[in-house]
């Protein structure tokens, strides 16, 4: 099983390979999983119908045999869900050395490091408060900073790109299962320090970027230059997760940061700074 923190300081071409295998990795437990939820089903509809037929008197003695199979199905299962990556996450990093990874120079090291173990593990709680009878219900704040990276482009910029989570949670137990309500925001923070010889009107760059601008679902709040750093923070819309009895219940998942809204925030960032040369 790979480590659930990918952290790699090798060339593009190195780290593009790794996170290749970590997603042929996810996809063979993926397809592991599906086996595993059609045998529980097929299990469970026969376990169902054994004891129908035992409650009219009609043998069933392969009953036993669905039985002695559920336990370990079960507890592969569990296994499996354990094992399961978010396949956003890796993704992200595809994406980014992919196509950004172009505009590295061959050879050169980047480093990369991406969680994917989730916020109750790798983010650190802010706070937590309980209330109601024996604390019934409880609630909690967590960040998570789940992905970094930074690497020299062909022009001389270095870049740093940071994805943080600010995670309120709460929970409700109720008699038999416990609600889970979860509100995510995430925010981006790209910091460009810039090669002077290639940009030589760099100081025009506050002028041409402008915060309260939307970009592939990110906006813009914060703009600073000094020194010839440029510091962009951009966060996105909440995503809303409820899991309850009947299941998850999810509302703008497609607010999440993906590969295809970093690389859109990096082009428009780029469109602007060539306009400094």
């Amino acid at each position: 099983m790979p480590s659930l923190c990918f952290s790699v300081n090798d060339t593009v071409d190195s780290i593009k390979s790794r996170l290749d295998e970590l997603m042929y990795y996810d996809r063979i437990i993926e397809k592991n999983l599906g086996k595993a939820r059609t045998f529980l089903w097929i299990a469970g509809i026969l376990t169902f119908l054994s004891f129908i037929f035992m409650l009219i008197g009609i043998p069933a003695p392969f009953f036993l045999v669905i039985l002695f199979l559920l336990l370990p199905a079960l507890i592969y299962h569990s296994t499996m869900t354990s094992r399961d990556l978010e396949n956003r996450r890796i993704e992200l990093g595809r994406a980014l050395f992919n196509i950004i990874g172009q505009d590295i120079k061959p050879g050169s090291e980047c480093f990369v490091e991406i969680d994917l173990q989730g916020y109750q593990k790798h983010g650190q709680m802010l706070d937590r408060e309980s209330s109601g009878l024996f604390a019934s219900s409880s609630r909690s704040r967590y960040v998570d900073k789940w992905f970094s990276t930074k690497g020299k482009l062909c022009d001389g910029n270095v870049f740093k790109i940071s994805i943080e989570q600010s995670v309120k949670r709460s929970e409700k137990r109720k008699r038999k299962y416990t609600k889970v309500t979860e509100t995510i925001t995430e925010s981006m923070k790209f910091i460009l320090k810039v090669d002077r010889d290639s940009y030589p009107n760099i100081s025009k760059i506050s002028t041409l970027l402008s915060t309260a601008v939307t970009v592939a679902g990110l906006e813009i709040r914060k703009i600073q230059f000094s020194g010839g750093i440029v510091r962009l923070q951009a966060e996105t819309a909440p995503y809303r997760s409820t899991k309850g009895r009947s299941g998850r219940v999810e509302q703008g998942i497609e607010n999440l940061i993906t590969g295809k809204t970093l690389v859109s925030l990096f082009v428009h960032f780029y469109r602007n700074l060539e306009k400094c040369r």
